[in-house]
Parts: C-alpha cells; sequence; structure tokens
C-alpha cells in the first residue's frame, strides 16, 4: 500500500509537472463535482474555514503516533511491557503462568466477546499479546486466519487479563497506557507501567 501511494504520489507530479490540472472546487463541490466534493461526501453539515483557520500556525505532524506493531493503538502499550519485562527478565513463554493489564475503560470497550475476524483480533488485547510473545512481533500477517484459529494462541490468551485501572483511566486520552504484571509458574512477579507506547 506505501508503495502505491508513494508511485500514485509520482504520477500525480509528472501530471501537475505537465500541465495536467485537478479541479478546484474538489473540496466544495460545484463545476464538475456539481453534486458536492469531499465535504458534501463526509457530510451533510461542514465548515470550509476550518480547513485554513490554522494553517501555517498549527501542524498535525507532532500529533502523529507510529504504530510499532499492527492492530489497533489501544493494546500497544501493554505489548511494549510485555516485551520489555521478557527481554529485562529473560522470561521463557512457556514459564508465563499469568499475564494481567491494567487499562482504560476505551480499550475494554473496544474488546471484542469473540474473536471470529482479523478485525476482531486487532483490538484483543489478549490476542496481540499472545501474538507478541509466542510469534515475537505483531506484524500485519498475524492477523490471518491461520493465527485466529491457532490453539496455541487461543490458549495463551486465556492467561491474559484484563481489567480496569482507574488510574490510567483518568490519565485518558493525554496517555495511552498499560499496567503490566506477568506472573510465572515459579510465582515470580515481574511488572511494567508504561504512560506512552513506543511512536508516541
Amino acid at each position: 500500500q506505501v508503495a502505491r501511494a508513494s508511485e500514485s504520489g509520482v504520477f500525480a507530479a509528472l501530471l501537475a509537472q505537465n500541465g495536467v490540472l485537478g479541479s478546484s472546487t474538489i473540496i466544495e463541490g460545484g463545476g464538475l463535482f456539481s453534486k458536492g466534493g469531499f465535504a458534501h461526501a463526509y457530510s451533510d453539515h461542514y465548515n470550509l474555514e476550518m480547513i485554513t483557520e490554522k494553517l501555517g500556525k498549527s501542524y498535525a505532524i507532532p500529533e502523529v503516533g507510529i504504530k510499532l506493531h499492527d492492530g489497533c493503538r489501544h493494546p500497544h502499550a501493554s505489548v511494549d511491557a510485555v516485551k520489555a519485562l521478557i527481554k529485562e527478565h529473560g522470561i521463557n513463554k512457556n514459564d508465563v503462568r499469568e499475564i494481567y493489564v491494567k487499562t482504560y475503560s476505551t480499550a475494554l470497550d473496544l474488546q471484542p466477546a469473540s474473536i471470529e475476524t482479523g478485525t476482531d483480533a486487532k483490538f484483543s488485547i489478549p490476542f496481540v499479546i499472545a501474538t507478541a510473545i509466542l510469534e515475537g512481533e505483531v506484524t500485519p500477517d498475524k492477523f490471518s486466519e491461520a493465527n485466529i484459529q491457532d490453539e496455541g494462541i487461543r490458549e495463551f490468551m486465556k492467561k491474559v487479563k484484563v481489567e480496569l485501572s482507574p488510574e490510567i483511566d483518568a490519565e485518558y486520552p493525554e496517555q495511552w497506557g498499560a499496567d503490566v504484571e506477568i506472573i510465572t509458574i515459579g510465582n515470580k512477579t515481574f511488572r511494567r507501567k508504561i504512560a506512552f507506547a513506543k511512536g508516541e
């Protein structure tokens, strides 16, 4: 998709360099877009002045987060915490008895009741954590039908308990954090709280 977007951008630049013009009313509609442009396509009520009101003064790029893991952003702090604990303490995946994830209410509200599709899996904190531990990373291919049905992942998911942390909930949306505890079969407990997932 990135390659396609890059190719599209190059193609658009070549068209512009060779005098091919785009519509001057593509946002608000009119001319070729007599039934309405992008604004009308996305909303019945819109304010075009918002497009330019902070132009040159406010930039969105500092607000952009870079995802180091695939899937919904809400599980990412817990994935970072789990991976850091495993690396720091040399925890073997076979030694994990339970994992407790404390997070904010929005992340909990988005937890699917069951996982039937890749989209369900992307929002599931237990699935994403199980995948991170068993597969070593959370990349787009990990949300395949084969992984969703994988018995090893399904069994490991049962070890992951997700609950609300009033403290972390109060910090949201300024922080999308997680407080994670890994308890081993030998009853050792390791804990890590992360306020911001990597890339934020």
